[in-house]
This record gives C-alpha cells, structure tokens and sequence, in this order.
C-alpha cells in the first residue's frame, strides 16, 4: 500500500511539475508573439492587431492586449505545441503558426525537429512569399528580425 501511494505520488508530482512547466513555456511564447505584434492596422483592407487578423478573429480593431493573449491561449493549444518536447521548438512552432496560418506551421514542421532547421524553412517561406507577393518586401526586414530574435532566444 505505500509503495502504491509513493509511486502515485511521485507520478502527480511529476504531471503538476510539467503542467507548470508547460504553462511557463506557454506564457513565454506568448509574450514573445505579443512583443513582435505591434497594435492596429489595415492591410489590404483587412483589420490585423496585436497580431490578430480580422478575417479570422472578428473585430479586432479594439481588442485590448489582454483579449489578445486569452485568443493567443487557445490557439496554444489548438497548435499542439505544449506537446513539443523542446521548450525553444515550441516558441518558434507557435510563432509561425500565429505569423503565417496552422497549415504553414505544420507543414515546415514535417521532419524537422530542431529549431535551426526550422527557422531556416521559415526563412525560405519569407522569401518565397515575397516573390509572389512583391508588396510583402516592405515586411522583410522585420520578418527577419524575428527569425534573428528567435534564433537567440534558442541558443
């Protein structure tokens, strides 16, 4: 019987451990996102803030920060990158996933498994991007930013 409740007791503490964990890594891409989308604008007439494009998202012109980060808390979990086993995976996962789209996200993901390799699709993605939509380039600059500030946070 005790063996029972030490062993049960050592698997809740481990889950309670990765919960938090996972709520941490969480919380950390999520400010990461936040910091790099800045607040209202229109782009081909579409409504984007924090982020958040309006096609998808409804109204966002007033969103607050703080709706953001609650819409950005679900979208953590319908990427699935908790799951990730790489804390620094998971933030450059997610951040594509919100930047470009889920398919985008999940399609550079395909066979790839260290954040490097990842970036380095995602930058190909960016430069693809701006050979089919040449009015993208004005983006460039700060798309690579991010790749940049991303590749240190994974260092």
């Amino acid at each position: 019987m005790v063996f029972r409740l030490t062993i049960c007791s050592i698997l809740l503490f481990a889950w309670t451990v990765r919960a938090e964990l996972s709520d941490s890594i969480r919380d950390w891409a999520i400010s990461f996102v936040l910091s790099h989308e800045g607040g209202h604008v229109v782009y081909n007439g579409v409504d984007y803030n924090y982020g958040l494009s309006g096609t998808y998202h409804g109204e966002v012109k007033r969103i607050t920060k703080d709706s953001a980060r609650h819409v950005y808390n679900r979208l953590w979990l319908e990427s699935n990158a908790g799951r990730m086993g790489d804390s620094c995976m998971a933030l450059v996962y997610f951040d594509t996933y919100i930047m470009f789209n889920p398919t985008v996200g999940k399609e550079l993901l395909q066979g790839c498994y260290e954040p490097r390799t990842y970036l380095l699709r995602r930058l190909e993605k960016h430069c693809q991007m701006v050979r089919k939509y040449p009015d993208k380039k004005q983006f460039l600059l700060t798309w690579n930013r991010r790749i940049v500030d991303l590749f240190n946070l994974c260092q």
